[in-house]
Parts: C-alpha cells; structure tokens; sequence
C-alpha cells in the first residue's frame, strides 16, 4: 500500500502545488512544503491520509466575514492577538516594510476580511478545484498500479506451476 500511496502522493501533491500557485498562494511555500502522506489501516481497510498545515483548509473552503476574529472599531488590545499578528508578518513578507506600516496595513487586511470574508481575492477552492479536474487520472493511477500488481501475480502463479 505505501507503494500505491507514494504514487498517488507525487501526483496528487503536484497538482495542489500547481493550484495553490495557479491561485496566488505562495508566499513562503510553507504549505506546499507541508504536504505528506501517510498510509493508515483499520480494521475496515486501508486508507491514505494527506496532510498540510491548518491553515490549508481555510485557503479551500474560505472564512465567512462573520467567522473573522476581529471587531472593527473595537478596544484596542495592544497587539496581543494572534489574528493581527499573523496579519503583521504576511504584510512583513509580503510588502517588506517596516513593522509600523506593516501593522496599518494588517489592521487594513483585518478589516476589509471583515467585509469580504478571507481570502480576499475569493480564490479558494484548491483542493476541491484538483480532485474534481483530476479524478480521472487518479482513478486510472490507481486502476493501473492493481492491474499490473494482478498481472505480476498471474506471471508468478503461472512460473511456479
């Protein structure tokens, strides 16, 4: 099965790479350099597991407005939120200001997200985006690797004989 699961991994994680730069999201690679595999077996079978880091699954299914963690207007909590902080250092890397600037610009994200919802170029989708284009391919990937394991179990079967 791992064998299988390599196989499905390199094409499967290449084409979220090639959507997440399709889509705009790569600042500093660390979700495509987060993607892994890992075979899990249960009593019921076998399953393949694919992995990133969280934040992945926001960048698929998108945040509501209404689910963005900041209140515009609010009490000032003297930069102790996480939500501003991560703001902080994607405008860092992505303007490379200085933290002033980079802190206007972050509330200026926050609330706009607020509005919008996140991301706010509305792309989103990448995963879902790669399994309804690809399914095709995975299916023959995955119906090509049974088909030659039965045939090299045939070719044994009929050499021992």
């Amino acid at each position: 099965m791992q064998e299988l699961n390599d196989l499905l991994f390199k094409f499967i994680s290449k084409q979220l790479t090639d959507e997440l730069i399709r889509q705009g999201h790569k600042l500093t690679g660390a979700l495509i350099n987060s993607l892994d595999s890992k075979v899990r077996e249960t009593t019921n079978g076998t399953s393949f597991d694919y992995l990133m880091l969280v934040y992945g699954r926001s960048l698929n299914d998108g945040i509501k407005p209404a689910n963005i963690p900041y209140t515009i207007g609010g009490a000032p909590r003297g930069g102790k939120s996480k939500y501003i902080e991560g703001l902080i250092n994607f405008a860092l890397k992505k303007f490379t200001l200085d933290k002033k600037k980079a802190t206007g610009i972050a509330f200026a994200i926050a609330r706009k997200q607020k509005e919008k919802g996140f991301p706010l170029t509305g792309k989103i989708g990448f995963i879902d985006n790669v399994f309804s284009a690809d399914m095709d391919e995975i299916t023959e990937l995955i119906s090509d690797y049974y088909e030659e394991i039965i045939q090299l179990m045939i070719h044994e079967y009929l050499t021992f004989r």
